[in-house]
């Protein structure tokens, strides 16, 4: 199915017709740094070594909120989440599904939604012990 989106998704030749002044005003308006960082500090825990635990988990960015112009008629944004700590692999979802945004496996989420309109969602990452960290997206479209 190349090239068919599934609900919930932006087709690429969508992103790809996006003015630059659309993505520089979401550039500015999330203006979030996302940096990994682990400890390796304490205790691993029941059978896991020092070098598979990384500390406690987190998702970043933390509730990032943009204000977005419309192009269109439409808004469209994507944000690179990244989960720091806990025990990979990571899995990544959204916890209500809006059917206007989606996530990957690598924490890539991606929304369009209509002008006039605002979305939130909440990102949840879970690792492969079950810890969980969430972050809140608020996106409106002007």
């Amino acid at each position: 199915m190349a090239g068919t989106p599934r609900r919930g998704t932006i087709p690429e030749p969508a992103l790809r017709s996006l003015g630059a002044r659309t993505w520089a005003a979401v550039a500015v308006s999330i203006s979030v740094l996302a940096l990994g960082c682990s400890d390796n500090v304490g205790p691993a825990g029941p059978g896991f070594p020092a070098s598979q635990t990384t500390g406690a988990l987190a998702l970043v960015p933390k509730d990032p909120t943009a204000t977005i112009p419309n192009d269109g008629g439409q808004c469209f944004t994507r944000i690179q989440f990244l989960a720091t700590g806990g025990v990979p692999p990571y899995k990544f979802v959204i916890l209500v599904f809006s059917g206007k945004s989606s996530i990957d496996a690598n924490g890539l989420y991606t929304a369009q939604l209509a002008a006039a309109t605002r979305l939130d969602d909440t990102v949840v990452v879970t690792d492969s012990v079950g810890t969980r960290a969430s972050s809140t997206v608020t996106i409106t479209c002007s």
